[in-house]
């Protein structure tokens, strides 16, 4: 419901974390805007998210 509400969705997440599975989906990717994650990610993932119009910023 937040995320509907919202007019930015930003998710910080630590790059290890980007391609695990989990028991549940929080959010769909259509409705992310920008994903904050370390220098970790890989380039496949950097591709994935981005190809889906998240902007991604890697510090």
């Amino acid at each position: 419901m937040m995320a509907k509400c919202a007019k930015t969705v930003v998710i910080l997440a630590d790059s290890s974390k980007l391609s695990r599975s989990g028991f549940n989906q929080v959010l769909l990717p259509e409705q992310l805007d920008m994903l904050i994650t370390d220098t970790g990610i890989s380039n496949d993932d950097m591709t994935h998210f981005r190809a889906q119009g998240i902007h991604v910023i890697a510090v």
